[in-house]
């Protein structure tokens, strides 16, 4: 390896001088600054937080799949809840038609008259205490069921006290069922049902030529057919 030439140059007076070698410069020198180096820092940390970033999401995308599917089926489940909280309970379930079956001694069209005091209340808010009262002016009534017909309708069916003989009040007649509730009275004596006295606590029966004693009033079983002071109100049934 061969060492430069140095050129001369020509000075003003016309002799000949070697070049001037420039000082080596400080490697200190050319350090960034305090400034720079925050810069590069900087840049350095974004770049490692989007790495980072890049994996999380690679190795936590399945995990991620899961939540969401399962944000996303509680959030339909929130809003159907909504939805039939606020339509059960608004005017499009209101009711507006009452019927009334299984009568066949009781007008259907005074019961459902009776009823009407619960018309316009949503389904899922009728009173079935009000109810159990209103149907319990009716000793006809044994028992009964209510069944709620989406949207705006109920069917009341009736089943009413079956007449096991006639009970004489001076002139009248009182057709009763096995628990002594009246269920229609007259002057006439109706025909097929047996005339039971009463006498004290127990009940006797005297059956008329054409028909005889049910099988509940017999002598052996009398007692069982003691009368009661009050009526018993009608039973609600669950369907």
């Amino acid at each position: 390896m061969t060492e430069p030439v140095p050129i001369l140059t020509a000075d003003p007076t016309g002799e000949r001088t070697a070049p001037q070698r420039e000082p080596d410069a400080s490697p200190y020198s050319r350090l960034p600054s305090n400034r720079e180096i925050d810069k590069a820092l900087r840049a350095a940390r974004r770049e490692r937080k989007r790495l980072e970033r890049g994996e999380v999401r690679r190795f936590t995308k399945r995990s991620r799949r899961r939540r969401y599917a399962w944000l996303a089926a509680a959030g339909v489940v929130v809003a159907l809840v909504l939805a039939v909280t606020i339509i059960a309970y608004s005017p499009l379930l209101a009711l507006k038609h009452i019927q009334v079956t299984g009568t066949s001694r009781l007008d259907a069209a005074t019961v459902e008259k009776k009823l009407s005091d619960q018309l316009g209340t949503p389904l899922p808010l009728l009173d079935q205490a009000a109810i159990s009262a209103d149907l319990a002016a009716f000793p006809l009534i044994r028992s009964y069921t209510v069944e709620s017909h989406p949207p705006d309708s109920i069917v009341v069916r009736v089943v009413e006290r079956q007449p096991v003989g006639v009970i004489q009040r001076g002139t009248a007649f009182t057709l009763v069922d096995a628990a002594k509730v009246p269920i229609a009275s007259s002057e006439k004596r109706p025909d097929g049902y047996p005339l039971i006295a009463a006498s004290g606590e127990r009940l006797t029966s005297t059956p008329t030529p054409a028909s005889r004693p049910p099988r509940a009033c017999s002598a052996p079983c009398r007692p069982t057919c003691a009368p009661r002071s009050t009526p018993s109100p009608p039973r609600r049934r669950t369907t």
